[in-house]
């Protein structure tokens, strides 16, 4: 799992690596019960060039290949369950 905090360039390198890997959306102040959040790292939001401030804004990015080990990750570091994006996982987000 890579952690990406004000590092734009290393982390769009990595989602354009990793296509089919996934990100968490993080909150910086962790204070918002909405995050972390789990998206494909396909997800158009997650690289496109006119969203911008990924790392450097109010989020930072947890990546891995893995869900399970980002799922891990929120409960250790968070207390809580990962959330899912409703568009990148339509069956777990209703979940």
């Amino acid at each position: 799992m890579k952690i990406f905090d004000k590092s734009e360039d290393a982390y769009l390198a990595w989602v354009g690596a990793n296509q089919s890997g996934f990100v968490a959306n993080v909150n910086r102040d962790s204070n918002v019960p909405q995050y972390p959040i789990a998206h494909k790292a396909s997800h158009k939001t997650m690289w496109s060039t006119k969203t911008g401030n990924f790392t450097t804004g109010d989020y930072t990015k947890a990546c891995s290949t893995s869900l399970e080990e980002l799922e891990g990750y929120a409960k250790l570091k968070y207390r809580r369950k990962i959330l899912y994006c409703g568009t990148c996982f339509r069956t777990k987000a209703a979940t």
